[in-house]
């Protein structure tokens, strides 16, 4: 990371040091400050536990913040993207370095996702001081990749790297930003960030063709209203016809109305494959294209980009299963990125052809975690032939997939639910996350040693742990109805935290315990042992309350 982030942002690292420090029970992630990082301390792991979250996105987003937040800083809240949305641009330039350009494509969709949801919940843009965590850092992670695809990696690493210095230990805001664009590039950005910093929304696009010998036409339709905080979208956006010979015709053309045609020749004597539009999936959006199941197919096998040929096996959902079962093994069984797989599995999970079963069979021995995860999590029901494949996750690498099979086997196979934990007893997990299982379920069946394990457990409600520990460990708790003095006491002490993610949960788990009039009196009494200072006790009244 020190070598690669100077070298893309063309500036040498702004200060003399650089240091990492853990922090006991931080409430974010991690934090930058000028020269250090700290973070939390549940990034302190094992190598199992580094597959369920590992530091190093993380990581590569706070050290970009030396740059983006430390050498220059935002003006005010307004600004905050400036910040935040180029930490969680680079960490993503990061982790694709590392990772690969499907891993990328995937995180980058993950964005889209987040960035849609919190579209449809307020219409805040991405300058605003209340835009939200989902606008300040993936929507404008996701703005600034579309950034550089409209100007080209030349012209933008240029301007990134001239703002960068003009502004060195100074104050920025999103007009120095959109300037720096004019003054080093030549580029007048105004209709950028008029769409997509200042002003709400997202395309919703419809996309339908009408082919005939001679040339494909794609007829573009901007189905988003148009309002004061929402206009038409104006980019470039790129149409492709891929033909069986695995060539291809491409035309790139400016969008900007609420109807658009491209027209496209088809090359002399080659056969239509498939089409797409916007490869790669470059615009934020969220599109309708409907393709007969011949493309789709064609697109999944073919498409150069991960995240075209994923698009086309979700749109194999609507699709008869006896049409599709043997393209998607055929495609399972090719090696592609796991979520590609872990669709197929979902939508092949609730199958009982004997191919469907080999492959689930073969799902939960992959040497992909997240693929023998996503097997034993669709499977509603365990068949007898796939029962042995599916004990063997009890020992598995990856400590969620441990958890998620140990509730399956017991709930199913509740006969056998001692045998089950019996495996599980040595392991203790990420956040515990094995162990609390382990103790819930066993004092749920009655086992041996209940009050010793219902003991334990509240004891990982306590102060003794971090607040993933804590949080995991009340909600056990509450689902089993345990309620005593300690549990009470462990509960106020979380609710008067200033991390959110620890009194969320112990404000919920009181809530819930406290329905019973006993457990009620029992946590006014607790309370009442204490002498608060005046904020302390206005908070337990309100929730006791």
């Amino acid at each position: 990371m020190m070598d690669w982030l100077p070298a893309e942002l063309m500036v040498k690292y702004p200060w003399e040091t650089y240091a990492n420090v853990p922090v006991q029970d931080f409430m974010y992630g991690a934090m930058e400050n000028t020269t250090a990082t700290i973070f939390t301390d549940f990034y302190v792991m094992d190598w199992r536990q580094q597959l369920e979250r590992n530091y190093v996105a993380t990581n590569a987003h706070e050290l970009t913040h030396q740059w983006f937040g430390d050498y220059i800083t935002e003006y005010s809240a307004q600004h905050h993207w400036l910040h935040e949305s180029f930490a969680t641009y680079y960490a993503k330039q990061f982790t694709r370095k590392v990772y690969g350009e499907d891993s990328y494509e995937w995180n980058k969709r993950g964005e889209a996702l987040q960035a849609i949801n919190a579209d449809r919940n307020d219409r805040f843009p991405v300058a605003h001081s209340q835009g939200g965590s989902a606008r300040h850092y993936p929507k404008g992670s996701h703005v600034i990749d579309m950034m550089r695809y409209v100007l080209g990696d030349s012209v933008y690493r240029k301007c990134i790297a001239q703002y960068l210095k003009k502004h060195a230990f100074a104050n920025v805001s999103n007009e120095d930003f959109k300037q720096a664009f004019m003054e080093f590039g030549g580029v007048n950005l105004d209709w950028f960030f008029n769409q997509w910093v200042y002003r709400a929304g997202i395309p919703d696009i419809e996309v339908t063709t009408n082919r005939n010998a001679y040339e494909v036409a794609f007829f573009i339709h901007q189905k988003q209203k148009k309002d004061e905080l929402q206009d038409y979208f104006k980019m470039p956006v790129v149409c492709e016809l891929h033909y069986k010979d695995l060539t291809s015709t491409s035309k790139r053309v400016w969008i900007s109305r609420a109807n658009d045609t491209i027209r496209i020749p088809i090359a002399y004597g080659k056969e239509l494959d498939f089409l797409l539009f916007d490869p790669g999936s470059e615009i934020l959006k969220t599109i309708t294209f409907s393709k007969p199941f011949e493309e789709l197919k064609a697109q999944a096998e073919k498409a150069q980009h991960f995240i075209d040929r994923y698009d086309a096996v979700v749109a194999m959902q609507s699709v008869t299963v006896n049409e599709k079962r043997a393209f998607l093994i055929q495609l399972f069984n090719s090696n592609n990125y796991h979520p590609l797989q872990e669709e197929i599995i979902k939508q092949l999970a609730k199958d009982d052809h004997a191919s469907s079963t080999e492959l689930l069979k073969k799902a939960l021995t992959h040497a992909n975690f997240n693929v023998r995860r996503a097997a034993i999590d669709n499977l509603e029901t365990i068949p007898a032939a796939l029962l042995p494949s599916v004990e063997k996750l009890l020992v598995d690498t990856s400590y969620q997939t441990i958890e998620n099979t140990l509730r399956k086997l017991c709930k199913q196979f509740p006969a056998d639910k001692e045998r089950y934990l019996e495996i599980v007893s040595p392991v203790f997990g990420i956040n515990n996350n094995v162990r609390i299982t382990f103790l819930e379920l066993s004092i749920d069946a009655g086992l041996a040693d209940k009050q010793v394990r219902a003991q334990e457990l509240v004891d990982y409600t306590s102060d003794k742990f971090e607040f993933r520990t804590r949080g995991k460990a009340m909600d056990a708790v509450e689902r089993l109805g345990i309620c005593n003095t300690e549990v009470i006491r462990n509960l106020l002490n979380a609710l008067l935290s200033s991390n959110g993610r620890l009194s969320g949960p112990a404000s919920r788990t009181l809530k819930s315990l406290i329905r019973k009039e006993e457990n009620k009196q029992l946590a006014l009494g607790v309370a009442s042992l204490t002498n608060w200072q005046k904020w302390q006790s206005d908070m337990i009244a309100k929730v006791l309350n």
